[in-house]
């Protein structure tokens, strides 16, 4: 464990940071899985980081220079993942919106063919 550096570390998790970063910013669909994917590895690292920490390596300037960096791109894709969250929930209120429109006209047996319905208030 100790074989690895600090330095080594510090890396892995801006380098992750930002693919994790692209991933949001780029894709119009990104994927959950990718996105845990990568937050499962720079998780790792920054789990792997502490043990470092507990074994009383300090950090150097330029690898807390490193892990600032990859702070302030955490803090660019929290905003990203809620914009992300509230897309989903807006297009879920959707579908059960839809859900609730077909139950009250078509009943909950009854099922809708072709988009035709028939009223049954009447």
């Amino acid at each position: 464990m100790t074989n690895v550096s600090a330095m080594d570390v510090a890396s892995n998790i801006l380098i992750l940071t930002e693919k994790l970063m692209e991933i949001l910013k780029h894709d119009e669909e990104p994927n959950p899985d990718e996105w845990n994917s990568v937050l499962e590895q720079r998780e790792e690292q920054i789990t792997h980081l502490g043990k470092l920490q507990t074994l009383g390596i300090d950090l150097q300037a330029q690898e807390k220079e490193l892990l600032q960096k990859s702070y302030q791109l955490d803090q660019e894709i929290l905003s990203l993942m809620k914009q992300q969250q509230a897309k989903i929930e807006e297009q879920l209120q959707q579908v059960n919106k839809a859900k609730v429109a077909n139950k009250q006209y078509a009943g909950e047996t009854t099922h809708v063919a072709y988009g035709a319905f028939f009223d049954k208030k009447n």
